[in-house]
């Protein structure tokens, strides 16, 4: 990103991302927009790559949330996967097409994980 020269702002991709997951993935969820937001997440990923910063390393704040963007993305795919395999309502987590709560979510675990092909969610 230092030697890139030109490319694209790491705050512009920061703010769409924050912007993305406040609409789509915010308090009350729902089937499409939790859809949506994984393809969203798909896009803001690709254009990493083209990520550029001026200055040094040194007190660089902009150099270093090139890095904070990386993982920034893989939490929200994760949060995003995540609220889309849990088809209830239970505290902080809210879907407006399940708005009830399940006993049965309420003994399971969810995981994810990045594995070789991409995220995994695990029930």
């Amino acid at each position: 990103p230092l030697e890139r020269g030109s490319g694209e702002d790491p705050y512009q991709l920061q703010r769409e991302l924050q912007e993305m997951m406040g609409r789509l993935v915010g308090i009350f969820r729902v089937d499409g927009d939790l859809q949506e937001a994984i393809g969203e997440i798909a896009k803001l990923r690709a254009r990493m790559p083209n990520l550029s910063v001026t200055g040094g390393r040194v007190y660089n704040p902009g150099w270093n949330l090139v890095f904070e963007i990386r993982n920034l993305l893989i939490v929200s795919e994760a949060i995003t996967r995540l609220a889309l395999q849990r088809t209830e309502s239970r505290g902080a987590h809210s879907r407006t097409d399940f708005p009830k709560t399940d006993p049965e979510w309420g003994r399971r675990n969810n995981i994810a994980r990045r594995g070789k092909d991409g995220m995994e969610v695990t029930l």
